[in-house]
């Protein structure tokens, strides 16, 4: 008979950071929210950020704050650094940035949007690091549920789109609309 092999399940909540070993899967749920999935193909190690915010308006220092795209990329790169890999070696891979909470103009032109700013914040500091983006699932319409496991680097998406309630298009006049209660 074979082996049972013990997997530790770890939800992370956002601004939560997590790198781990192949005995562990990550989890998470986002909406505008975006999540960074890092996985080195040989030593089967690996990890997760849950992004809130693309950046801080406070003045305060807000170093180690994972909520922070930039702060979570430093955590990660920390974690990359104490495990004594490469992170030039490392499969990313870039989650989330769901629209939630819509915003039209008179035109019925999308506002810019807070899942629109982390997913391109996320972007540019991927790009900065020299880090290549192998797969991405980002924007749409709704939240999505993550699972990444350590062991294999796959990470499995289940997307649940929002509902159009219609109210944003029935209300051109309104200007600014933002569909809180009818659509999310």
């Amino acid at each position: 008979m074979g082996e049972s092999v013990s997997r530790l399940e770890i939800f992370l909540q956002p601004g939560e950071v997590m790198f781990a070993g192949a005995d562990t899967r990550l989890s998470t749920i986002l909406g505008s929210c975006v999540a960074i999935t890092l996985w080195h193909p040989i030593r089967r190690q690996g990890g997760m950020c849950h992004i809130m915010l693309p950046k801080s308006t406070s003045r305060k220092n807000i170093q180690g704050d994972g909520r922070y795209a930039q702060e979570a990329i430093a955590l990660l790169k920390s974690c990359i650094r104490q495990a004594g890999l490469n992170e030039h070696e490392l499969d990313i891979k870039l989650f989330g940035g769901g629209s939630m909470l819509s915003r039209y103009n008179n035109s019925g032109v999308l506002f810019d949007d807070l899942s629109l700013r982390n997913i391109q914040e996320a972007k540019t500091l991927i790009e900065l690091s020299s880090w290549q983006l192998v797969a991405e699932h980002t924007g749409g319409r709704g939240h999505r549920h993550i699972k990444f496991d350590i062991e294999t680097g796959e990470v499995l998406v289940r997307f649940t789109p929002l509902p159009d309630c219609g109210f944003c298009q029935a209300h051109p006049d309104k200007g600014g609309v933002t569909c809180r209660s009818m659509c999310g």
